[in-house]
């Protein structure tokens, strides 16, 4: 951190700012988004019942998607890092911050998130599995599938194959090639490095991260 900085605590801190310019590491163009995400992962951090800690691994989290919402390019996101590390507390805080932006249009994006979508629904991997199981002719699945705004939080703890019906199914890999087809906003939280999420769920799948994701390795410790 530079400074004397403390985290927004509020929508005027967003609004206002007191040094009047960014901190290190966080460019001037993703400045207000990352302001704005900032308090929702400080929220987030709070409802968790827990201390926030505004290391500078965090700023750069923030910052890199921030980065990520501004700057118009790969429609998925993917958060890489240990246990503990605050991906999954980054991935609810984007939930939140897709609801205030549908809301209010308080902080214009660059991935095409328009007012008549839904927010970000999360859902952990496990799910998939769920979805997969229930007896309602896959629509549960199909709805994943089409869902503008997607969550996954721990990608790698559900199986990569299941067999149904004596066939091998691979939920998450079929998931992610029917969202590549209709190139839906997708974010994902793992243990797994990029490289390992590619040889655990084969090579198209990791042909279509290389080509839709933005992938943020949270390098700080844990936080538990």
């Amino acid at each position: 951190m530079t400074g004397s900085y403390s985290f927004p605590d509020s929508y005027t801190m967003v609004t206002e700012d007191a040094q009047g310019r960014p901190l290190e590491g966080v460019a001037n163009e993703t400045w207000p988004c990352w302001r704005f995400l900032a308090l929702m992962y400080l929220r987030r951090v709070r409802a968790n019942g827990s201390v926030f800690d505004p290391t500078p691994e965090t700023v750069a989290n923030i910052a890199a998607v921030a980065s990520w919402l501004t700057g118009g390019g790969r429609p998925w996101l993917l958060m890489s890092g240990n246990c503990g590390c605050g991906k999954t507390t980054m991935l609810f805080a984007l939930q939140r911050y897709f609801a205030e932006v549908l809301r209010y249009g308080f902080v214009r994006d660059a991935l095409g998130i328009t007012s008549l979508m839904p927010g970000l629904r999360v859902v952990n991997a496990k799910d998939i599995i769920e979805a997969l199981d229930k007896r309602d002719g896959g629509d549960a699945f199909g709805r994943l599938c089409s869902e503008p705004l997607l969550g996954l939080d721990d990608v790698g703890v559900e199986g990569a194959e299941q067999q149904r019906y004596g066939n091998v199914v691979t939920p998450l890999s079929d998931l992610l090639e029917s969202r590549y087809e209709r190139r839906l906003l997708t974010v994902m939280t793992t243990n797994l490095s990029a490289e390992m999420v590619g040889r655990r769920y084969g090579e198209r799948t990791a042909d279509r991260l290389s080509e839709m994701a933005k992938v943020v390795y949270f390098r700080n410790g844990s936080f538990r």
